[in-house]
């Protein structure tokens, strides 16, 4: 977890925001939807806000879609926010002398029943790799958290995947969902990076030179998670017993070093996944209409991948599926993606990249006629 969450102040203000109504006893406004590609620090974000809700004794569920793979394990989980459990659907009321038996009620009744038992207090639940949720569960629980909310119970429904996530949700046919604050998760700005660096280090009495800073953010490109190897490295490089400014080069070569290391065995990592999936020559040919650009309308994407299967003939119905199943493969992979509310120089719902140095991997191993093994 990172001591510092540069550039992250309006998702974290609008999730306390939740938190503080869900602490007064009310039903948030919204349920509240975080997503982006890989390594941007979806997890790390709710993992701080779940900690903070813990500091307003709201009382957290936190899990994942693998941890919840049907209904009956999501109704477990919240099993223990729930008084009176009804067992296996018996239940026995006695008036003097006699009992019921009860019909075991539909999963969506018990779900919806055990939501409501659990929010006889403030309950926030944080569901991470949402873009791989078993859809029947995701749609009885998004019915149930939207009828929770009619009732003004203080639920908050916290959900976070990537990019695919939205498209996920939508096959669910929870139109619904569109109402959720939805939040993309940005690369960091160079000078969010710089402070993500920065503040860290001067809280534990160290100070890193601004012109290192520039070179450290220019070289991770923004991409949290290598602001994140680059901060674990720095620390562990660090001269033992000797507290002093960090001004040289020098100072920072090991890390440099070690970073290099970390990114080679990542872009290699992320290459055999791309090789994996069939999807490698589509991938260069996105990274090549990058390079004149910074952001790719639909169109220019799709060109790039029907150039990149062969096709010089107009793309014929049967092809554009297949370029379509591509363009969105790449997209799950956080290749590329279509983050909601960015401007870009085409306009809004313009594609960019999701990490721009792996392009240029790909690009110099496709010069150099190789690919890492």
């Amino acid at each position: 977890m990172p001591s510092y969450f540069s550039g992250r102040k309006e998702e974290v203000a609008a999730a306390s925001e939740m938190l503080r109504t869900l602490q007064a006893g009310q039903a948030p406004a919204s349920d509240w939807i975080v997503y982006g590609p890989r390594g941007n620090g979806k997890t790390c974000l709710l993992t701080k806000i779940e900690q903070e809700a813990g500091r307003m004794n709201i009382r957290t569920l936190a899990t994942t879609s693998a941890e919840i793979d049907d209904v009956e394990s999501l109704i477990r989980e919240l099993r223990r926010y729930r008084l009176g459990w009804q067992i296996g659907g018996v239940k026995i009321n006695v008036f003097g002398v006699g009992a019921t038996i009860q019909r075991q009620p539909r999963d969506a009744d018990r779900l919806l029943h055990a939501l409501e038992r659990a929010t006889e207090q403030p309950l926030a639940i944080f569901i991470d790799e949402v873009h791989r949720l078993n859809p029947k569960v995701g749609a009885r629980l998004l019915s149930a958290g939207q009828e929770i909310g009619r009732r003004n119970r203080p639920l908050l429904l916290t959900l976070a995947g990537t990019p695919d996530m939205l498209s996920h949700l939508r096959s669910m046919e929870a139109t619904f969902v569109e109402r959720s604050l939805i939040q993309p998760l940005h690369l960091l700005g160079k000078e969010e990076a710089k402070e993500a660096l920065r503040r860290p280090f001067e809280e534990q009495g160290w100070r890193i030179a601004e012109h290192l800073l520039e070179e450290i953010a220019e070289d991770s490109q923004g991409y949290p998670y290598f602001v994140q190897i680059w901060g674990d490295a720095l620390w562990k490089s660090l001269p033992c017993g000797e507290e002093r400014p960090l001004t040289d080069a020098e100072d920072i070569a090991q890390a440099r070093e070690q970073v290099r290391e970390r990114k080679d065995v990542f872009y290699q990592g992320r290459q055999e996944e791309l090789e994996a999936r069939n999807l490698k020559q589509a991938a260069v040919a996105i990274a090549r209409a990058y390079q004149k650009t910074t952001a790719l309308t639909r169109a220019e994407a799709d060109g790039a991948i029907a150039e990149a299967l062969g096709r010089e003939r107009p793309v014929g119905a049967g092809d554009k599926a297949h370029v379509d199943n591509i363009r969105q493969a790449l997209q799950d992979e956080g290749y590329f993606w279509a983050p909601r509310g960015q401007r870009t120089e085409k306009g809004l719902g313009a594609y960019v990249p999701g990490i721009p140095s792996l392009m240029h991997c790909l690009l110099e191993n496709e010069s150099a006629g190789h690919t890492p093994t």
